[in-house]
């Protein structure tokens, strides 16, 4: 059992797992065909026991149940929404799925009890889920001999970690073994989100680029425009940073605003998709049927503080305008 926080050896150093594990299942796989009208389509059959977390599951059912460990006298099956619209069938249909053994071809019935999707068309294409038990009774195994165990981690940033672990401390002294990441056995969708966590980062630079250069173009502007106002109030006294502040106080008053109807809008935006998921896209391109929306309040937060700090840095630039504008040239032509 590994706790949250606890040090594990990855070579010469040591490094420490943000959170523990979450799961450890059982599973199996065995490559297969499902007989169709147009021919036999290849799958992979993964089996899974009693010891699989149908939490993260569930979801992505679509249609019916999850199998039934304790009574599966009929072979339950779960399939995805691509492989029933290939072969062209419906939930609570029997179909016929080969397997090679021992050079010749076996039949097994199964009985669809559930159509899941998950978005991700690498996967969906290629798995169905059967009781791991089928699986050892083709393969002739016994109950005791499975086909790999799968680790889930609580947190998705220890992966890569645990995944170091695994390979250098419990298998490298059994023979024949090793573990693999998720992110190694899928690298097209991992690549994908970083590429994602790259656009987020240029969109988010290039968005606080205009408004830097629109809070300083308006300014410049207000500054222009109340010349004479600068004029007496210098006339009257006041030192130039004393005016230069009324002007980026009263320009920080707009930017603040701006950010409120902002947020708000932005806001309002997000929970409509989140709750009725408006934006469709397209699940070839983006693994996604629709836009995901996740709200991270204290990333939210800090980046409205970051845009009003850079911003306000920036206004004072312009803002030395004002000790250019000589009271006696200004006033002449009031």
């Amino acid at each position: 059992e590994h706790k949250k926080g606890s040090n594990r050896s990855t070579g010469e150093e040591q490094a420490q797992t943000i959170a523990g594990v979450e799961n450890i299942q059982e599973t199996a796989f065995l490559p297969a065909g499902i007989e169709s009208k147009k021919g036999v389509n290849a799958v992979v059959l993964k089996g899974y026991g009693e010891d699989f977390n149908w939490t993260h599951f569930e979801s992505y059912i679509k249609q019916g149940r999850s199998i039934d460990f304790g009574v599966d006298e009929q072979n339950e099956i779960i399939i995805s929404e691509q492989i029933a619209k290939e072969v062209q069938v419906e939930l609570g249909n029997k179909i016929r799925v080969n397997f090679i053994r021992d050079g010749k071809q076996v039949v097994r019935v199964f009985k669809i009890v559930g159509i899941y999707k998950t978005g991700l068309e690498e996967y969906d294409k290629s798995f169905a889920l059967v009781n791991i038990a089928r699986i050892q009774e083709f393969m002739d195994w016994s109950e005791d001999q499975i086909g790999g165990l799968e680790v889930f981690v609580e947190d998705p940033q220890d992966t890569e970690l645990f995944t170091q672990f695994i390979n250098g401390e419990l298998i490298e002294q059994q023979g024949g073994l090793h573990a693999t990441s998720i992110r190694d056995r899928f690298p097209r969708i991992f690549e994908w989100l970083d590429l994602q966590d790259i656009n987020k980062v240029v969109i988010l630079g290039l968005m606080l680029l205009v408004g830097i250069i629109n809070m300083i173009t308006a300014l410049l502007i207000l500054i222009l425009e109340r010349s004479n106002m600068v004029g007496i109030l210098k006339s009257l006294g006041y030192h130039n940073g004393s005016i230069r502040k009324i002007f980026v106080y009263y320009a920080l008053n707009i930017l603040l605003k701006g950010l409120l109807w902002g947020n708000l809008l932005g806001l309002a935006i997000c929970l409509v998709q989140r709750e009725f998921s408006i934006i469709k896209l397209s699940e070839e391109d983006y693994y996604l049927s629709v836009a995901p929306i996740e709200i991270p309040w204290l990333e939210l937060v800090g980046l409205n503080a970051l845009t009003i700090l850079v911003t306000v840095l920036f206004m004072i630039i312009p803002s030395y305008l004002v000790t250019k504008i000589e009271p006696v040239k200004v006033l002449r032509f009031k």
